[in-house]
C-alpha cells in the first residue's frame, strides 16, 4: 500500500462493462482509421475506364466495336473487350491499348470470336 492509498484510499476497480465499452470504442476507432486510409488510397489512384459505344456482329467469327477509353493524360492504358453469346458465355476477347497524350480515346476494333456473338462487354483496364 502506497502513502497515497493510505491517505485517500484505493480507487475502485474498473467495472467490467466500462472495460468492454473502452475496448469497443478503441476497435471502432481503429476500423474508422483503416476505412479512412483505404478511401484516401483509392481516391489518389489514377483511374482508367472503358465504355462500349456501339457494336455490330459481322459474322460468326467477328464483332466490330467502337470503344471510348478514359485515362490520365500522357499515360498508356490496356483494356480487355469481351464478346459474349446468348447464354452470356465468353466467345472472344481482345486486348486493346490506348496510347497517346489524350485523356479520352475512341477506338474501332474487331473482336475475333469462336462462335456467333450476341454482344460486347468492357473488361478490366489497367494503366501501363
Amino acid at each position: 500500500m502506497t502513502d497515497l492509498d493510505a491517505r485517500y484510499g484505493r480507487p475502485p476497480p474498473m467495472r467490467r462493462g466500462t472495460r468492454w465499452t473502452l475496448i469497443g470504442v478503441g476497435l471502432a476507432l481503429l476500423l474508422g482509421l483503416a476505412v479512412t486510409i483505404t478511401a484516401l488510397y483509392l481516391a489518389g489512384r489514377p483511374k482508367v475506364s472503358m465504355e462500349v459505344r456501339s457494336y455490330e456482329v459481322i459474322s460468326d467469327e467477328k464483332v466490330n466495336a467502337v470503344l471510348d477509353i478514359t485515362k490520365p493524360a500522357g499515360r498508356n492504358a490496356a483494356c480487355e473487350v469481351r464478346a459474349l453469346d446468348l447464354q452470356l458465355d465468353l466467345v472472344g476477347t481482345l486486348r486493346v491499348e490506348a496510347t497517346g497524350s489524350a485523356k479520352r480515346i475512341r477506338l474501332s476494333v474487331s473482336v475475333p470470336t469462336t462462335t456467333k456473338a450476341f454482344g460486347i462487354r468492357a473488361g478490366d483496364c489497367v494503366l501501363e
